[in-house]
């Protein structure tokens, strides 16, 4: 489960090729610049890159706050850190 504040909608979501992560395919719908927020509703941590429309990584997101400018499109790779962990 995620949660997704701000003015975005979840165009779709796919598993990355490598099987290890999921891809958020996010647009910005109010019209003016903002931030999505991604969260865990469970409290674990959220890993998340900037990639492109292939996957391919762009960079880091910082704390699951990705920068979204008027009607942009993102493509955001996620993963659940706390499920890969071992106890």
């Amino acid at each position: 489960m995620l949660e997704i504040e701000g003015d975005v909608l979840l165009v779709g979501a796919r598993p990355a090729s490598d099987g290890k992560a999921i891809l958020l395919h996010l647009r910005e719908i109010g019209g003016k610049n903002g931030q999505a927020v991604l969260r865990s509703p469970s409290g674990k941590s959220l890993s998340c890159q900037d990639v492109d429309v292939l996957g391919s990584r762009l960079g880091a997101i910082e704390k699951g706050v990705v920068p979204m400018n008027t009607q942009q499109v993102r493509w955001i790779r996620l993963e659940l850190l706390d499920s890969l962990q071992k106890d």
